[in-house]
């Protein structure tokens, strides 16, 4: 089956609360098997995930399935934890500090000190510039440029690690 994917992308916690919003490119995409082969395989790419990633902080907690296609990594009450996500070509970790304005200010003001410590040029500050994405930090990649589904969680791996090391102590 031939469908074309939408111009956005929307991805809700288990609350239902927005997490990232990502712009898509326009393109035509296959889909192999019936949407249950889709679901199981996505959840499998996700248990993979949480069985490789390891944290170097003492008190991270291992991360937990959400709805479909996504994970997230508790993290103290100040946030609602990073999600880490993949769709279409995208894929990436955001952190959402929505009623917790002073944190994400105090992160944000230290974002060049966050980008140099986590090694993470790409490290995004949402605030005023994106409405939807109102007082998150985030970081995503294309799939295609990452590689396959090992390189992937690598990616996603590293870059967990790297964000839990930086914001822990912070929050």
């Amino acid at each position: 089956m031939l469908f074309r994917s939408v111009r956005q992308q929307l991805i809700l916690d288990d609350t239902g609360t927005r997490v990232v919003i990502n712009d898509i490119d326009d393109e035509v995409v296959q889909q192999t098997g019936s949407p249950d082969e889709d679901r199981a395989s996505r959840r499998a790419f996700w248990q993979r995930f949480i069985d490789t990633v390891r944290f170097d902080h003492p008190d991270q907690a291992a991360p937990r399935h959400g709805t479909d296609n996504w994970v997230r990594i508790p993290f103290p009450p100040l946030s609602r934890g990073l999600h880490c996500w993949r769709s279409g070509n995208q894929i990436g970790i955001s952190a959402n500090f929505a009623g917790h304005m002073e944190t994400y200010e105090s992160l944000a003001a230290e974002q060049d000190a966050l980008r140099a410590e986590t090694g993470i040029a790409e490290l995004r500050f949402y605030q005023l510039a994106n409405p939807d994405l109102k007082d998150t930090i985030g970081v995503n990649g294309l799939c295609s440029e990452i590689g396959d589904e090992d390189r992937q969680i690598e990616w996603l791996c590293d870059r967990a690690n790297r964000l839990v090391n930086a914001l822990r102590p912070r929050i």
